[in-house]
């Protein structure tokens, strides 16, 4: 009886849970959530403006859950941390098999990593890599963030206005 009132218990809204900001913007089902993501851009990205535009175009592609196994609503192609469709997807799952890696958040960072740094991976594009390197080099995260949707994920729809508005918030809780 005793196991019954503990799962009735669980089952009732409970006290909220005391989480930092970044915490409270998102947490993924699997666990991952802003906090972890953020980290992995510090330790994979040296520019502050590059780690801000990209925890930016992630709260909007993944709709704040940092979440890396998000999929696409209404069963849509787009996978991941970037919404990966298409000829990315696939060459996502290549580097994948090819590294002998898993699917994971580190992955997916280090996939986008090795598309800035080379396109080795993944090309965008001569011309759109130019074009990238030098909003990256301006530092700028409202730039960084145009040219990165603009260059990288390519959306038919942008939503630019969602997404400076996780990139203000990424401002406001990095700055902290």
């Amino acid at each position: 009886m005793a196991g019954l009132m503990d799962l009735i218990k669980g089952m009732l809204p409970q006290a909220p849970v005391e989480q930092s900001p970044l915490q409270s913007m998102g947490n993924s089902s699997a666990g991952v959530g802003i906090d972890y993501i953020s980290s992995l851009m510090d330790s994979n990205f040296e520019n502050e403006g590059l780690k801000q535009a990209l925890l930016a175009s992630i709260g909007h592609e993944t709709g704040g859950t940092f979440d890396y196994t998000q999929k696409q609503g209404n069963d849509g192609p787009a996978r991941g941390l970037f919404q990966m469709e298409g000829g990315m997807l696939d060459a996502y799952n290549n580097y994948v098999d090819t590294n002998n890696l898993v699917d994971s958040a580190q992955t997916q960072v280090g996939f986008m990593k090795s598309i800035l740094d080379s396109g080795k991976d993944y090309d965008i594009g001569a011309g759109n890599r130019s074009k990238l390197r030098a909003a990256i080099a301006t530092n700028n995260p409202d730039t960084i963030l145009k040219e990165f949707t603009d260059r990288v994920e390519r959306p038919g729809i942008p939503h630019n206005e969602r997404r400076i508005e996780y990139l203000n918030k990424i401002k406001e809780l990095r700055s902290r």
